[in-house]
């Protein structure tokens, strides 16, 4: 049986978006991996200041990856390597910097929103 030669790279390439854009997701519903040592530790009024700070750490390494990923895409675009079909190769890993992009809208949004139930002295 035969195969299309570029069918193994496209697959991979839509697993990549795919992962990214399910990562975002996930992490607007708050049901992204976490590890949670701190709310068993911590007396239950410091927990909204745990989440403000893990969601600004979190936001913090997502904008780190965020530049990392544009100075990979900008090696990228000057290497000038190609995919399949002859497109540039740029072009599918364009979802690095924006999957994490995304996942720092969220991580920023959640941030604020906690920052204002603290100031607001609303319970999460």
């Amino acid at each position: 049986m035969g195969h299309i030669d570029w069918s193994e790279s496209l697959v991979r390439l839509l697993v990549l978006w795919l992962a990214f854009l399910g990562a975002s997701l996930v992490t607007a519903e708050k049901k992204h991996i976490k590890i949670d040592v701190f709310s068993a530790i911590l007396p239950s009024g410091w927990l909204p200041f745990r989440e403000l700070i893990l969601s600004l750490a979190c936001a913090a390494v997502s904008a780190v990856m965020v530049k990392v990923c544009l100075d990979y895409l900008k090696m990228e675009m000057e290497f000038g390597a190609t995919m399949f079909l002859q497109l540039p190769g740029w072009i599918g890993q364009i979802i690095l910097p924006l999957g994490f992009a995304l996942i720092l809208f969220r991580f920023t949004l959640r941030a604020i929103d906690q920052a204002c139930r603290i100031v607001g002295g609303k319970e999460q």
